[in-house]
């Protein structure tokens, strides 16, 4: 599995760069919704997020969810959520993966709304007015420097 590979290599990077370095995926969401409700839910796709350097937030996400299964590394995570219409993966540490799941829907921006609550700055959730678009330049940058010194 290439992407697995890629994403434990960029994970290593950050977490070197910035002590740790927090995974998320929140599986097949419907995130095209017309709010209209003239169509149904579309786009269902998963979004692998990372999170370099935020607070734990495994005990803010614990509430939402009815079943956590825990899983060891990526691959074995994946497999586990695969069973699941919907759910929440989630991993701490590159030891440690949570598939959770629940009855309903998971809202989009779960992850970034979770790390922003648990920084004391609910308003990060907003993506698109907090988009901390400088951070992701120079961490972009830093990864790319990094992964070309690996070739």
């Amino acid at each position: 599995m290439g992407f697995v590979v890629f994403a434990n290599e960029i994970r290593s990077l950050l977490t070197e760069a910035h002590g740790s370095c927090l995974i998320t995926e929140h599986g097949r969401l419907p995130v095209c919704l017309d709010i209209t409700r003239a169509t149904e839910p579309h786009c269902f796709h998963a979004h692998l997020l990372m999170f370099p350097g935020v607070p734990a937030i495994e005990d803010s996400a614990r509430p939402y969810f009815a079943k956590i299964e825990l899983a060891r590394n990526l691959i074995e995570a994946l497999h586990l959520a695969r069973r699941h219409r919907e759910y929440y993966l989630l991993s701490p540490d590159p030891g440690r993966f949570l598939v959770m799941t629940r009855p309903g829907r998971i809202i989009r921006q779960f992850s970034r709304f979770l790390v922003a609550q648990t920084l004391g700055r609910p308003e990060l959730a907003n993506w698109r007015r907090f988009s901390d678009r400088e951070r992701a330049l120079s961490s972009a940058i830093v990864l790319r420097r990094k992964l070309q010194e690996q070739k």
